[in-house]
Protein backbone atom coordinates (compact mmCIF):
# COMPACT_ATOMS: atom_id res chain seq x y z
CA UNK A 1 0.00 0.00 0.00
CA UNK A 2 0.94 3.64 -0.89
CA UNK A 3 2.51 5.36 2.72
CA UNK A 4 -0.48 8.26 1.93
CA UNK A 5 -2.70 6.19 1.56
CA UNK A 6 -1.89 4.23 4.80
CA UNK A 7 -1.18 6.98 6.92
CA UNK A 8 -5.12 8.20 5.46
CA UNK A 9 -6.15 4.60 7.24
CA UNK A 10 -4.49 5.15 10.17
CA UNK A 11 -5.53 8.76 10.85
CA UNK A 12 -9.59 7.63 10.42
CA UNK A 13 -8.40 4.61 12.27
CA UNK A 14 -7.17 6.70 15.41
CA UNK A 15 -9.59 9.97 14.83
CA UNK A 16 -11.82 9.09 17.70
CA UNK A 17 -9.63 7.79 20.16
CA UNK A 18 -7.20 11.02 19.61
CA UNK A 19 -8.15 14.59 21.37
CA UNK A 20 -8.21 17.11 18.31
CA UNK A 21 -4.78 18.60 19.26
CA UNK A 22 -3.53 15.40 19.46
CA UNK A 23 -4.79 14.58 16.07
CA UNK A 24 -3.73 17.31 14.27
CA UNK A 25 -0.09 16.90 16.04
CA UNK A 26 -0.37 13.69 14.22
CA UNK A 27 -1.28 14.58 11.29
CA UNK A 28 0.86 17.28 10.94
CA UNK A 29 4.07 15.06 11.62
CA UNK A 30 3.04 12.26 9.35
CA UNK A 31 2.49 14.83 6.76
CA UNK A 32 5.86 15.81 7.35
CA UNK A 33 7.04 12.11 6.84
CA UNK A 34 5.45 11.42 3.63
CA UNK A 35 6.47 14.46 2.06
CA UNK A 36 10.11 12.94 2.73
CA UNK A 37 9.72 9.58 1.87
CA UNK A 38 8.65 10.93 -1.71
CA UNK A 39 11.78 12.89 -1.66
CA UNK A 40 13.31 9.45 -1.08
CA UNK A 41 11.64 7.41 -3.48
CA UNK A 42 9.67 5.62 -1.10
CA UNK A 43 6.19 4.81 -2.53
CA UNK A 44 5.06 1.53 -0.17
CA UNK A 45 4.24 2.06 3.48
CA UNK A 46 6.52 -2.00 3.35
CA UNK A 47 9.65 -0.50 1.98
CA UNK A 48 10.12 1.53 5.06
CA UNK A 49 12.74 0.22 7.60
CA UNK A 50 14.05 1.31 10.54
CA UNK A 51 16.97 2.95 8.95
CA UNK A 52 14.75 5.48 6.99
CA UNK A 53 12.96 6.42 10.11
CA UNK A 54 16.37 7.53 11.50
CA UNK A 55 16.64 9.44 8.27
CA UNK A 56 13.57 11.48 8.91
CA UNK A 57 14.30 12.42 12.37
CA UNK A 58 17.77 13.77 11.57
CA UNK A 59 16.22 15.95 8.72
CA UNK A 60 13.87 17.68 11.44
CA UNK A 61 15.33 21.32 10.86
CA UNK A 62 15.81 21.77 14.58
CA UNK A 63 18.23 20.29 17.22
CA UNK A 64 15.21 20.29 19.45
CA UNK A 65 15.74 16.77 21.31
CA UNK A 66 11.34 16.48 22.10
CA UNK A 67 10.30 18.04 18.63
CA UNK A 68 12.78 14.90 17.48
CA UNK A 69 11.68 12.73 19.85
CA UNK A 70 8.40 13.51 18.96
CA UNK A 71 8.51 13.38 14.67
CA UNK A 72 9.93 9.29 15.92
CA UNK A 73 6.91 8.43 18.21
CA UNK A 74 4.15 9.20 15.91
CA UNK A 75 6.00 7.25 12.74
CA UNK A 76 6.87 4.66 14.93
CA UNK A 77 3.10 4.38 16.30
CA UNK A 78 2.18 4.45 12.60
CA UNK A 79 4.43 1.78 11.81
CA UNK A 80 3.24 -0.40 14.57
CA UNK A 81 -0.06 0.12 13.73
CA UNK A 82 0.77 -0.77 10.04
CA UNK A 83 2.40 -4.23 11.29
CA UNK A 84 -1.08 -5.66 12.57
CA UNK A 85 -2.60 -5.84 9.56
CA UNK A 86 -0.85 -8.45 7.08
CA UNK A 87 -1.90 -6.92 3.73
CA UNK A 88 0.05 -3.60 4.57
CA UNK A 89 3.36 -5.62 4.68
CA UNK A 90 5.25 -4.10 7.38
CA UNK A 91 6.97 -6.23 9.50
CA UNK A 92 7.22 -6.21 13.37
CA UNK A 93 11.29 -6.58 13.48
CA UNK A 94 11.40 -3.35 11.82
CA UNK A 95 9.50 -1.30 14.48
CA UNK A 96 11.48 -2.85 16.95
CA UNK A 97 14.73 -1.83 15.58
CA UNK A 98 13.55 2.12 15.44
CA UNK A 99 15.51 3.97 18.03
CA UNK A 100 13.89 6.62 19.77
CA UNK A 101 16.36 10.03 20.57
CA UNK A 102 17.60 10.49 23.62
CA UNK A 103 15.85 13.84 25.71
CA UNK A 104 17.37 16.11 26.59
CA UNK A 105 17.02 16.36 30.45
CA UNK A 106 16.13 19.58 31.65
CA UNK A 107 15.53 20.90 35.08
CA UNK A 108 11.54 20.96 36.69
CA UNK A 109 10.25 24.50 37.33
CA UNK A 110 9.06 24.82 40.50
CA UNK A 111 7.56 27.45 42.79
CA UNK A 112 8.72 28.35 46.31
CA UNK A 113 6.60 28.73 49.33
CA UNK A 114 7.51 32.28 49.59
CA UNK A 115 6.54 32.35 45.75
CA UNK A 116 3.10 30.84 46.34
CA UNK A 117 2.34 32.90 49.33
CA UNK A 118 2.98 36.25 47.24
CA UNK A 119 0.78 34.90 44.47
CA UNK A 120 -2.21 34.47 46.56
CA UNK A 121 -1.69 37.70 48.09
CA UNK A 122 -1.32 39.33 44.99
CA UNK A 123 -5.29 38.27 44.48
CA UNK A 124 -6.55 41.03 47.02
CA UNK A 125 -6.09 43.71 44.55
CA UNK A 126 -7.50 42.14 41.27
CA UNK A 127 -11.38 42.37 40.51
CA UNK A 128 -12.23 38.94 41.29
CA UNK A 129 -9.88 37.89 44.36
CA UNK A 130 -11.89 34.81 45.58
CA UNK A 131 -12.03 33.44 42.07
CA UNK A 132 -8.37 34.22 41.70
CA UNK A 133 -7.93 32.57 45.35
CA UNK A 134 -9.70 29.75 44.07
CA UNK A 135 -8.04 29.08 41.13
CA UNK A 136 -3.99 28.85 42.48
CA UNK A 137 -5.30 26.77 45.35
CA UNK A 138 -7.16 24.03 43.15
CA UNK A 139 -4.15 24.05 40.46
CA UNK A 140 -1.43 23.35 43.25
CA UNK A 141 -3.64 20.89 45.17
CA UNK A 142 -4.97 19.08 42.18
CA UNK A 143 -1.86 19.22 39.72
CA UNK A 144 -5.08 19.25 36.87
CA UNK A 145 -4.30 20.49 33.53
CA UNK A 146 -4.90 24.29 32.03
CA UNK A 147 -7.60 22.26 29.97
CA UNK A 148 -9.25 20.10 32.81
CA UNK A 149 -9.65 23.28 34.60
CA UNK A 150 -10.92 26.30 31.81
CA UNK A 151 -12.74 25.93 28.73
CA UNK A 152 -10.64 25.30 26.15
CA UNK A 153 -11.67 27.20 22.89
CA UNK A 154 -9.50 24.90 20.44
CA UNK A 155 -11.29 22.22 21.50
CA UNK A 156 -15.00 22.77 21.33
CA UNK A 157 -16.10 19.20 20.44
CA UNK A 158 -14.54 17.66 23.67
CA UNK A 159 -15.54 18.04 27.42
CA UNK A 160 -13.00 20.86 28.85
CA UNK A 161 -13.46 22.71 31.99
CA UNK A 162 -14.21 21.86 35.73
CA UNK A 163 -18.06 21.74 35.82
CA UNK A 164 -20.05 22.23 39.16
CA UNK A 165 -21.38 18.75 38.66
CA UNK A 166 -17.82 17.24 39.13
CA UNK A 167 -17.25 19.53 42.31
CA UNK A 168 -17.83 17.83 46.36
CA UNK A 169 -17.22 19.92 49.01
CA UNK A 170 -18.25 17.76 51.74
CA UNK A 171 -17.08 18.36 56.00
CA UNK A 172 -14.88 15.24 55.76
CA UNK A 173 -13.74 14.56 51.75
CA UNK A 174 -13.81 17.27 49.39
CA UNK A 175 -12.79 16.29 45.47
CA UNK A 176 -12.90 17.07 42.18
CA UNK A 177 -13.87 14.95 38.45
CA UNK A 178 -12.33 16.23 36.02
CA UNK A 179 -11.92 14.83 32.01
CA UNK A 180 -8.69 14.26 31.00
CA UNK A 181 -6.76 13.66 28.20
CA UNK A 182 -8.78 10.94 26.05
CA UNK A 183 -12.52 11.97 27.36
CA UNK A 184 -10.80 9.81 30.34
CA UNK A 185 -12.44 10.69 34.10
CA UNK A 186 -11.02 11.18 37.47
CA UNK A 187 -11.39 12.68 40.92
CA UNK A 188 -8.44 14.11 42.53
CA UNK A 189 -8.85 15.34 46.30
CA UNK A 190 -9.07 18.94 47.69
CA UNK A 191 -6.98 20.17 50.92
CA UNK A 192 -8.99 22.11 53.82
CA UNK A 193 -7.73 25.47 52.68
CA UNK A 194 -8.48 24.73 49.31
CA UNK A 195 -11.76 24.12 50.00
CA UNK A 196 -12.24 27.20 52.05
CA UNK A 197 -11.43 29.00 48.91
CA UNK A 198 -13.34 27.27 46.80
CA UNK A 199 -16.46 27.82 49.21
CA UNK A 200 -15.37 31.87 49.38
CA UNK A 201 -15.66 32.09 45.42
CA UNK A 202 -18.82 30.05 44.89
CA UNK A 203 -20.60 31.82 47.91
CA UNK A 204 -19.42 35.22 47.66
CA UNK A 205 -18.36 35.63 44.03
CA UNK A 206 -19.72 33.41 41.72
CA UNK A 207 -23.31 33.72 42.96
CA UNK A 208 -23.18 37.31 41.32
CA UNK A 209 -22.20 36.78 38.22
CA UNK A 210 -25.65 35.95 37.15
CA UNK A 211 -24.68 32.77 35.62
CA UNK A 212 -27.30 30.30 37.68
CA UNK A 213 -27.55 28.43 34.53
CA UNK A 214 -23.53 28.02 33.57
CA UNK A 215 -22.30 24.53 34.54
CA UNK A 216 -18.57 25.89 34.45
CA UNK A 217 -16.98 26.24 37.73
CA UNK A 218 -14.38 28.87 37.07
CA UNK A 219 -16.33 31.93 35.70
CA UNK A 220 -14.92 34.87 33.52
CA UNK A 221 -16.45 39.07 34.12
CA UNK A 222 -19.55 38.71 31.80
CA UNK A 223 -20.81 34.93 32.56
CA UNK A 224 -18.91 33.19 30.60
CA UNK A 225 -16.70 30.30 31.43
CA UNK A 226 -13.19 31.51 32.02
CA UNK A 227 -11.23 30.17 29.25
CA UNK A 228 -7.49 28.37 28.49
CA UNK A 229 -6.05 31.56 27.49
CA UNK A 230 -7.72 33.92 29.99
CA UNK A 231 -6.56 31.67 32.20
CA UNK A 232 -2.83 32.19 30.68
CA UNK A 233 -3.20 35.39 30.74
CA UNK A 234 -4.35 36.07 34.26
CA UNK A 235 -2.04 34.15 35.70
CA UNK A 236 1.43 35.90 33.65
CA UNK A 237 -0.11 39.31 35.08
CA UNK A 238 -0.78 37.98 38.48
CA UNK A 239 2.70 36.86 38.43
CA UNK A 240 4.05 40.41 37.24
CA UNK A 241 2.42 41.94 39.92
CA UNK A 242 3.31 39.96 42.50
CA UNK A 243 6.95 39.73 42.12
CA UNK A 244 6.88 35.95 40.69
CA UNK A 245 7.13 36.29 36.64
CA UNK A 246 7.11 33.36 34.36
CA UNK A 247 3.61 32.09 36.05
CA UNK A 248 2.05 29.80 33.73
CA UNK A 249 -0.48 26.68 34.40
CA UNK A 250 1.73 23.79 34.02
CA UNK A 251 3.98 25.04 36.81
CA UNK A 252 1.71 24.51 39.19
CA UNK A 253 1.41 20.74 37.99
CA UNK A 254 4.84 20.41 38.30
CA UNK A 255 4.60 21.37 42.10
CA UNK A 256 1.75 19.63 43.08
CA UNK A 257 3.58 16.56 41.35
CA UNK A 258 6.78 16.81 42.78
CA UNK A 259 5.06 17.63 46.47
CA UNK A 260 3.42 14.64 46.28
CA UNK A 261 6.30 12.55 45.42
CA UNK A 262 8.07 14.15 48.18
CA UNK A 263 5.20 13.18 50.78
CA UNK A 264 5.59 9.47 49.94
CA UNK A 265 3.27 9.24 46.88
CA UNK A 266 4.04 6.12 44.79
CA UNK A 267 4.82 7.07 40.82
CA UNK A 268 2.20 4.57 39.80
CA UNK A 269 -0.44 6.40 42.55
CA UNK A 270 0.79 9.69 40.97
CA UNK A 271 0.21 8.48 37.79
CA UNK A 272 -3.57 8.46 37.98
CA UNK A 273 -3.54 11.83 39.63
CA UNK A 274 -1.99 13.64 36.55
CA UNK A 275 -4.62 11.00 34.25
CA UNK A 276 -0.89 9.92 33.13
CA UNK A 277 -1.20 7.05 30.61
CA UNK A 278 2.07 5.29 31.31
CA UNK A 279 4.47 6.07 33.82
CA UNK A 280 7.05 7.33 31.14
CA UNK A 281 4.91 10.63 31.79
CA UNK A 282 5.54 10.72 35.05
CA UNK A 283 9.47 9.95 35.10
CA UNK A 284 10.00 13.91 34.41
CA UNK A 285 8.64 14.63 38.06
CA UNK A 286 10.58 12.00 39.89
CA UNK A 287 13.44 13.58 38.00
CA UNK A 288 12.34 16.84 40.05
CA UNK A 289 12.06 15.17 43.31
CA UNK A 290 15.64 13.41 42.81
CA UNK A 291 17.27 16.71 42.41
CA UNK A 292 15.16 18.58 45.29
CA UNK A 293 16.62 15.88 47.43
CA UNK A 294 20.19 15.71 46.32
CA UNK A 295 20.37 19.57 47.03
CA UNK A 296 18.71 18.74 50.35
CA UNK A 297 21.43 15.95 51.26
CA UNK A 298 24.44 17.99 50.01
CA UNK A 299 26.44 19.25 52.29
CA UNK A 300 28.90 22.29 52.10
CA UNK A 301 32.79 21.87 51.66
CA UNK A 302 32.70 25.50 53.01
CA UNK A 303 30.69 25.60 55.98
CA UNK A 304 32.69 21.93 57.23
CA UNK A 305 36.29 23.91 56.76
CA UNK A 306 35.08 26.83 58.67
CA UNK A 307 33.52 24.40 61.77
CA UNK A 308 36.99 22.90 61.46
CA UNK A 309 38.51 26.24 61.81
CA UNK A 310 36.50 26.79 65.50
Amino acid sequence: MLISDAIEEYLSAKQNSLTASTYVWYARFLDYFAEWANQHRLTEVGEVTAGHVQGFVAAAPTTNTHTRHARAQIVKGFLSWCSKDTELGVRRTVVERIEMPRLAQSDVELLTPADITKLINACDHTTHPHRNRALIHVLLDTGIRAAECCYDADRPQEETGLRMDGVVLGREDSYIRVMGKGQKSRTVGLGQLSTLAMRRYLNRERVSCGSDFNSYVFLAREGGPLSVRMLQQLLAELGESAGVPGIHPHLFRHCFAVSQLLAGTSDLVLMHLLGHSTLDSTKIYIRGMTQIQARKASISVVDRMRKGKR
